[in-house]
């Protein structure tokens, strides 16, 4: 007769799958009270930095597909945070203020912050990943 060991469960094989629910977490509450917190602001600008990636991965020395899953992964993370589609568009642009705001008036770097950035586009792919749910 077999008898078979009841085994310990696994760890996830999925890297920083604690670290992504221990944020979500604390950025829940932030969320829900529409506040421009410093966690909610970090999120926001990793979309930011995540949709440029995805946009020119080989300006980022990113291969495509990881900057791809980085963005969706960030954007999961939003929407178990509780952002919708309005206070995620909040934070997008409050993001994107602060970062123009903190360049120097004469800057010439070819940052993200300082060519047009298309918050349109940028919404619409995290609403694609969030109807994909």
């Amino acid at each position: 007769m077999l008898k078979f060991r009841r085994q310990a469960p696994r760890a996830s094989s999925t890297p920083g799958t604690a670290q992504r629910r221990g944020l979500a977490g604390r950025v829940r509450g932030a969320a829900a009270s529409n506040n421009n917190t410093p966690l909610t602001q970090d999120l926001a600008r990793d979309l930011i930095r995540y949709h440029v990636e995805v946009q020119e991965p080989a300006r980022a020395s990113r291969p495509y597909s990881q900057a791809l899953q980085d963005f969706a992964q960030t954007a999961i993370l939003a929407y178990e945070c509780g952002f919708n589609e309005g206070a995620m568009r909040e934070q997008v642009c409050s993001a994107i203020e602060v970062e123009r705001a903190s360049l120097p008036p004469a800057t010439t770097s070819t940052t993200t912050m300082t060519r047009a950035f298309d918050i349109a586009e940028c919404m619409t792919l995290i609403s694609i990943v969030w109807v994909t749910l």
